[in-house]
Parts: C-alpha cells; structure tokens; sequence
C-alpha cells in the first residue's frame, strides 16, 4: 500500500500514512487513558477514554495542521516510535497507581519543498511558526471552557475533559524544547506567558471566584490575546 499518497481538499491534504498514525495513536491513547484514569478496563471507560482523546489530542494536532495548511504550509501528522514507548513505559507506572500520562505519540511535521497535487510554500517566518505552534494549546483551552459549559450534563466527565485539556494546553506552552511553547517564545514571549497563565485561571479560578467569572475573565484574556497578536506580531 502506498502510504504517501495524498488526498486534497482544497487547500487541505490528508496521506494514507497521517490517517494510520492518528488511527494508532488514537487508539493507544485511549487504551492507556482508560487505565490511567478508571483504573479498570470496560467499554463504557473505554469510550468515554476515546471522547478525551478525539476532543483533546486529536483536536491539538489538527489545529496545527489545518493552521499550517491554511497559511500554504504542507503539513502531516506522523507517529513518534519513541513517544509510543514512553507513553506504554508511562502506562506501566501509571497502571500502579501512579496516574502518569504521556501523550506526546507524534506531532505535526511542515514538509518545506515536499512535492504535492497541492503548490504549498517553501519556506516560513518565525511569524508563521508562532502562530501554527500557539493553534494547538489554544484549541485545548478552547475545548476546557466548552467542557465546562456541558458541565450539567455529566459533571464527571465534562470536568474530566476539561482539566486533560488545561493540562495539555499548559505544558505544551511551556518553553521547553520540543514543545511548542518554546516557538511560541521565540515569536513572541508575551504570548507564550497568556498561554501558560490562562489555563491555571481555568484550573484553579473556579473553586475561588466561581465557574462563570473564571469562564468570563478567560473570554476576556483570549478576546485581548487575538488583539495583541493582531497589532503587535501580525
């Protein structure tokens, strides 16, 4: 089978290949989730494990994919053979009670001079960069106020949603190689701190000042983010 053979939509692409590794890292997700956070093995522990995923590891990758692909940037999500090891390392310690979870079983690769049906750019500014690496953490905190919105329809697994995303979107803000908060502090350090700060607001905020004016002061750091990086770094 031919993994690289690409499918376009436009101005959007998929391969073969991008599909297996998102299907495999799905389900090893998920697989790992379940333990990790029920501590036992059942379908329904399994589906709501596959729901966490899909929202808040699928849904990071795809935002830099789709943000890339958006600005002309060929981009393709593959699997990390050494993120999957750790994660199952990961899973053994957190099947002792542990509760470690490693989710990083690949990123988004931009494929510059890449051939393609699709004529995508060849080269990219730290501009560029900035922008595709702040997409995921903030789809993450995006997807948390969400979760806390459906918060009445089942408490425990909204809030679970929720505080997976938080977690996500704030370490992978961190300015630490090779997160993305270290492209998103090369682009522009003001950024990056509103990323790690906003999803400790989501976290800890509501048990203090209550769920809505913590969802409402996130409204008005996210609506201020847009404008600043609207006027100062383009």
């Amino acid at each position: 089978m031919d993994w690289s053979k690409e499918f376009c939509l436009k101005d959007y692409s998929f391969t073969l290949g991008e599909i297996r590794d998102l299907i495999i890292s799905v389900l090893i997700l998920s697989f790992i989730f379940t333990y990790a956070l029920f501590n036992s093995f059942n379908i329904l522990n399994f589906l709501q494990s596959f729901l966490i995923v899909i929202l808040a590891f699928v849904g990071h990758e795809l935002a830099h994919k789709f943000v890339s692909q958006k600005f002309g940037f060929q981009a393709n999500y593959s699997l990390w053979v050494g993120g999957v090891i750790l994660s199952i390392t990961f899973w053994l310690f957190s099947s002792q009670g542990s509760g470690l979870i490693f989710a990083a079983l690949g990123a988004v690769n931009i494929n510059l001079g890449k051939p393609s049906k699709l004529k995508y750019k060849t080269s990219i500014t730290i501009n560029d960069i900035g922008k595709i690496s702040v997409a995921g953490p903030l789809v993450n905190i995006f997807l948390a106020i969400l979760s806390y919105m459906f918060l009445w329809l089942n408490p425990g697994f909204f809030k679970l949603s929720a505080e997976i995303n938080l977690i996500l979107a704030f370490f992978n803000s961190l300015p630490f190689p090779p997160l993305d908060g270290i492209k998103i502090f090369v682009w522009s350090y003001i950024v990056d701190l509103i990323m790690i700060i906003t999803p400790l607001i989501l976290l800890f905020l509501p048990g203090v000042i209550g769920l809505f004016l913590t969802l409402l002061l996130t409204v008005i750091i996210i609506v201020s983010l847009f404008l600043f990086i609207k006027m100062h770094v383009g």
